[in-house]
């Protein structure tokens, strides 16, 4: 009702008195039809009926339109600080956070030993809880990317009815988490097993303030914002989630609207509620309108300083940043931004003390720092002089991991040691892929794209002309030997679709000029550890029907392409043919990396455009990518060069 009256009121301001009256009855009415059907902003706040982690007094959850403005929240309102504190009064807020895990709970190692990244976590912010003074809170928070990366993503299935568990969510349950936001990967397995995972597994608010019109995550699946209270104070949290997400076709209504749109119309509504505010975001740290166009975590930060006057506090993810390593040393304004890397590298810590001053809270001093956590290496021994740098037993909560763990590893061991073949070829191993990846040709892309030709029967009206995949696809080796479901799941963690398209010759010739240019050169490989660097160019590989020369030239501006044939024949003279293409969704889709579809390509001197793959018509399959390749191999009895995985010169490169 208040919605109502919402609209009514901005109508009457804006137009009653300039009208005549028929035009204004027709008008309010149509003003109370489309707020009756939520045009106008309705918040709603309610106590959370989850067993939330173990960071507040009480926790109410913010759900409704945040489409457009609301004017105020409405519900059970938690009393204020203003009423019984007084003047000097204090709270130290003490954030643990971590982001872009993706699912990596618990890596295992049958060599070095199983590394024990979130019960690490768990045993640190269990111990801060346990020694928390009277005036401290201790939030535990996760800023998204939860899931895709590791063979836990197959508990997940591929359906809403293989679902067995949502592996991350349930193990956070357990860790006594406070609050996650939605990322874009926590979406890679569409709505409905997102939604499965939530209702199943789920015992803290998932939030974003930005996601709207799905018919399968049901209303208060996904909240807009929470209110947590602590020691009569109060934190609000708003999560926001990049609009560089994937695609739900099975969820045609489902769309993501950009953060600030809805942060300027839930901010306002919530910050007269708030003593202070944690922006929980999935949008990526810098200004670099080519990744994250302009609604970066700094962008955000601003806006948030000029909606309110409260403390702010800016948890972020995405961009895989590594913020505050050594102390706090990023903030926008006097907005802290934090950040810790990506797949268990860190966990972060920042600890905010507030004073009361007057009706408001003040922020009289912010420190951060990230807690690097242990990988395991059990080969170490105790007198070497790394031997702390390792996990050991006592490093990690051994009760979580038992408990809660164990149990998951369990579902998933069976799925994992089916052997899918046999790898019969040398140089396909991790030291070599690695490295060529990123600059030339790659004997194990060469493979995966000749299977997807192969495999292209099962999904493609048409005879495929051309497969390619970005580097970053290929994230591990394979050595030679039995080739487990495990091995393979860690060379592609991604549950990518595969994309049918075309593409004109000319377009083609232009995509492979313009990837010639995005290689990393000799003299670049020389001074750079390519084994263990992640290089966010996007070069790609292609199947074995096309083939080119790079010239390399003095740099990057001066590489040129030459010599491309496609089937055999010189691409100049197919200018004007239609080429049916496949590639991954994440291509297709514009991920960040993957080709920098008409966007500047960072990480190179010379001003280089990516080509714009992201725009072509194509259709997407549904098909997981990783599953195609491996009923390929199932085919094929294993890996071998007589199925491509083997370098053939398709790409050569001269000075």
């Amino acid at each position: 009702m208040y919605g109502l009256f919402k609209a009514w009121r901005r109508f009457r301001r804006g137009v009653a008195a300039s009208v005549s009256p028929a035009v204004f009855l027709g008008g309010a009415l149509l003003v109370f039809v489309l707020a009756a059907a939520g045009w106008c902003g309705e918040l709603v706040l309610s106590p959370f009926s989850g067993t939330s982690g173990k960071g507040f007094d009480e926790v109410y959850v913010v759900d409704g339109d945040t489409l457009s403005p609301a004017e105020r929240v409405t519900g059970p309102i938690p009393e204020g600080l203003a009423s019984f504190r007084g003047e000097g009064e204090r709270l130290v807020l003490t954030v643990f956070h971590f982001n872009d895990l993706h699912h990596h709970i618990t890596v295992p190692h049958k060599t070095r030993g199983n590394t024990h990244f979130l019960a690490q976590m768990v045993r640190q912010v269990r111990e801060a809880r346990a020694a928390k003074g009277a005036d401290e809170a201790v939030l535990f928070l996760s800023a998204g990317d939860d899931h895709t990366g590791t063979p836990f993503d197959e508990l997940l299935g591929g359906n809403g009815a293989e679902f067995k568990v949502d592996p991350v969510y349930r193990a956070y349950s357990a860790a006594n988490l406070d609050a996650a936001v939605i990322g874009n990967h926590d979406l890679d397995k569409g709505t409905e097993i997102l939604a499965k995972g939530i209702a199943q597994d789920v015992r803290f608010p998932v939030l974003s303030a930005n996601l709207h019109g799905s018919a399968v995550l049901r209303p208060g699946q996904i909240h807009r914002a929470l209110l947590g209270v602590v020691r009569g104070y109060r934190v609000g949290i708003v999560g926001l989630t990049t609009t560089n997400s994937p695609k739900q076709p099975e969820d045609p209504g489902f769309r993501i609207t950009p953060p600030l749109e809805a942060l300027q119309h839930l901010l306002p509504a919530l910050e007269p509620l708030c003593d202070v505010v944690i922006l929980l975001t999935h949008v990526g740290y810098e200004d670099e309108p080519a990744i994250y166009g302009d609604e970066s975590d700094r962008f955000l930060a601003r806006k948030a300083r000029e909606l309110t006057s409260k403390p702010v506090l800016v948890v972020g993810a995405h961009s895989h940043s590594v913020l505050n390593e050594k102390g706090l040393e990023v903030r926008e304004g006097d907005v802290p931004i934090l950040q810790g890397g990506q797949r268990g590298q860190f966990l972060g810590k920042s600890r905010l003390d507030l004073v009361r001053s007057g009706d408001t809270m003040h922020l009289a001093n912010a420190e951060a720092f990230l807690v690097p956590l242990k990988k395991r290496d059990d080969r170490v021994a105790a007198d070497n002089p790394d031997y702390g740098r390792f996990e050991h037993d006592g490093d990690y909560d051994e009760v979580f991991e038992k408990s809660t763990v164990d149990p998951l590893f369990a579902l998933l061991s069976e799925k994992m040691s089916e052997t899918l073949g046999a790898v019969t070829v040398d140089g396909l191993d991790a030291d070599r892929t690695l490295v060529e990846r990123y600059t030339g040709e790659c004997a194990l892309a060469n493979f995966m794209n000749e299977a997807i030709v192969r495999r292209a029967v099962t999904f493609s009206e048409k005879p495929v002309d051309l497969a390619l995949i970005n580097a970053s696809g290929v994230i591990a080796g394979v050595d030679k030997g039995s080739l487990a479901y495990s091995d393979w799941y860690a060379v592609m963690p991604f549950a990518d679709t595969l994309q049918v398209g075309e593409m004109t010759g000319a377009q083609i010739r232009d995509m492979v000029v313009n990837n010639a240019k995005r290689i990393i050169r000799p003299d670049e490989a020389a001074g750079m550890d390519l084994k263990n660097t992640y290089v966010g160019r996007g070069f790609l590989h292609f199947s074995g029907a096309l083939r080119y020369t790079i010239r390399l030239g003095r740099d990057a501006g001066e590489t040129v392409a030459e010599n491309i044939t496609l089937h055999g024949k010189p691409i100049e003279e197919q200018l004007d043919r239609v080429f049916t293409v496949v590639f991954n969704s994440y291509i297709g889709n514009g991920g960040g990396d993957s080709c920098w579809n008409g966007k500047k390509i960072p990480d190179i001197a010379a001003e280089v455009t990516g080509f714009d793959i992201g725009s072509l018509p194509k259709i997407d399959t549904g098909l997981i990518y990783r599953n195609e390749i491996i009923a390929d191999i199932r085919t094929q009895g294993g890996i071998d060069a007589a199925k491509g995985a083997a370098l053939d010169g398709r790409v050569t490169l001269v000075p």
